[in-house]
């Protein structure tokens, strides 16, 4: 048994609590089982619990058995004084506070429906990539929506978290925030960290001093990405080098290994070449980044915004070298949309949250909103279990449900495992 599933009985009370003692056989009543804290300290803070003819305030902590308290070393710990009363299992040893005073301590082991147990380790304990997989069938569409909802939130407050070291660490440089967010979106999975390097790399500040040339800028993010390292596969390439051997020399300017980068198993539309490209033409079509995002109000606004003109070069390559087959390289509406899901709209969700400008938040929920689900093999593993997203809000709460609940048999602080629970 799991720690875990007492935690879940204890929170939404689902034990008995006809004729509740102590195991000294004091009268318990609970009053207020506390908050569930999920950091340091004891499991739950600020209960209220009356004990024979008095009330307490303070923690509840709660173990498989008593014993553990010892061997967690909880006697040692200060933040452990505040307990007013141990849950437990079973009670396999007196716990005593440092003035010898024994904690008192409620056992659950006959207190919770028999079977509960084995439908919590049939459920949630097999080794299978949904845990729950073939019961979720019984989820009412409101719960599921319901639960969606709050995933999508948490996923973006998640993001969050992330984005507020990194602003820190950049000084508060909104603008560059959102460069180095946009950059590293480019890569997807396969080339995310070279990207997020590069972006490091190759700030605002110094794009700006040749974003009037596309071919300077180009030579700019080439060369310190590493593709322009002698010898030259083309004469255009080869023209950038000599630019970017310009600029190196001018601004002390680092080249990441070209070895850093992956093409194995990369379509063509997706080398990181390519992408390059398309930075290039990006940042040298749209100007005052953060200005053009912060005013955006459609999804079809980003959309023109994500089209700028590349170089007629790329019109018949994907890389440095001979030419292919002519076709147009522009970003297609499955990158736009995955920068706009991966950068701009966590971007616009920080900032409203930072900011106390709750528009910019709804703003970025309306164009998750506004997206179609996406495909990939956690969406299909969903679908494949009745679960269908209606769009990207939703396909980006699936993909945070697996990653973050289902990965960590966190079943039971999961809407859809709490009720499957509760139905036994």
């Amino acid at each position: 048994m799991k720690e875990e599933l007492l935690h879940y009985l204890w929170k939404n009370g689902r034990f008995d609590q006809n004729n509740l003692q102590t195991t000294t056989g004091e009268i318990i009543h609970i009053l207020k089982v506390g908050e569930h804290n999920f950091g340091d300290g004891p499991d739950f803070l600020n209960a209220r619990i009356m004990i024979g003819d008095t009330v307490w305030a303070g923690s509840v902590e709660i173990h498989i058995k008593s014993s553990e308290w010892l061997a967690h070393q909880h006697q040692s710990s200060k933040l452990y004084q505040s307990v007013i009363l141990h849950v437990v299992l079973d009670e396999d040893r007196i716990i005593c506070r440092d003035n010898g005073l024994r904690i008192p301590c409620l056992e659950l082991r006959n207190r919770f429906p028999k079977d509960i147990l084995s439908v919590y380790e049939g459920l949630f304990l097999q080794s299978r990539k949904i845990p729950c997989e073939g019961h979720l069938s019984v989820i009412h569409p409101l719960q599921q929506v319901s639960w969606l909802d709050r995933c999508m939130v948490e996923r973006l407050e998640w993001r969050t978290a992330e984005m507020e070291v990194k602003l820190r660490e950049l000084k508060g440089d909104w603008e560059e925030l959102l460069h180095q967010l946009l950059v590293a979106s480019f890569g997807q999975h396969t080339n995310k960290l070279p990207f997020q390097r590069l972006a490091e790399l190759l700030p605002l500040r110094l794009m700006a001093r040749y974003r009037d040339e596309l071919e300077n800028l180009e030579a700019l993010w080439f060369g310190i990405a590493g593709f322009l390292d002698p010898p030259a596969a083309d004469r255009y390439s080869a023209r950038h080098f000599q630019r970017f051997s310009q600029m190196k020399l001018k601004h002390q300017l680092i080249e990441m290994p070209v070895n850093w980068w992956n093409f194995k198993g990369v379509r063509p539309s997706n080398f990181p070449t390519l992408r390059l490209a398309q930075l290039a033409s990006f940042y040298f079509s749209n100007h005052f980044l953060l200005d053009k995002v912060l005013s955006l109000r459609s999804v079809r606004e980003f959309e023109a915004m994500m089209q700028p003109k590349l170089a007629p070069y790329w019109d018949t390559h994907y890389a440095f070298g001979p030419p292919v087959k002519k076709k147009s390289r522009q970003l297609g509406r499955t990158q736009q949309y995955l920068t706009l899901i991966n950068a701009i709209i966590p971007f616009l969700f920080f900032y409203g949250s930072s900011n106390g400008k709750p528009e910019f938040r709804e703003r970025s929920l309306s164009f998750l909103e506004a997206l179609p689900e996406e495909k990939n093999s956690i969406i299909q593993m969903w679908e494949g279990q009745g679960i269908k997203p209606v769009n990207a809000a939703h396909s980006q709460a699936l993909i945070h449900l697996k990653r973050n609940y289902c990965d960590k048999h966190r079943c039971l602080a999961c809407a859809f495992g709490q009720v499957l629970l509760g139905e036994q």
